[in-house]
């Protein structure tokens, strides 16, 4: 799977409530966390409460992208041995990042119905 970027004007408005709007910051990051905790777990197949505001979404997403970077590591510490085997073995074959192989191994174990974790 291709993860493409936005454009910088995409997230003109997020950026401008995330800079000048009081609180909008430390609600959007906490948001963020609170999501984290739903999505980065690949044994609960929910995808979190998101907001209604096509904005906020984007900018939730930006944000969650950051933080999963930053997870990558621990989430792989977590997964079974088995999936390990296969990330690597995907890893090597198609030479894609850790973090592309991860968000689609993610995708997959919250699109099956049966929980393998």
């Amino acid at each position: 799977m291709e993860h493409d970027n936005l454009p910088q004007k995409a997230l003109e408005v997020f950026r401008l409530r995330f800079e000048k709007e009081p609180g909008f910051d430390n609600a959007m990051i906490k948001t963020a966390l609170d999501l984290a905790n739903t999505i980065f777990d690949p044994g609960n197949p929910d995808w979190g409460q998101w907001p209604e505001d096509v904005v906020q979404c984007a900018g939730l997403g930006l944000i969650l992208g950051i933080l999963f970077e930053k997870m990558a590591d621990q989430i792989v510490l977590e997964l079974p041995e088995e999936d390990l085997a296969a990330l690597e073995a995907e890893s090597r074959a198609n030479s894609s990042s850790l973090c592309d192989l991860l968000f689609d191994l993610l995708t997959r174990y919250k699109q099956t119905p049966v929980r393998r974790i």
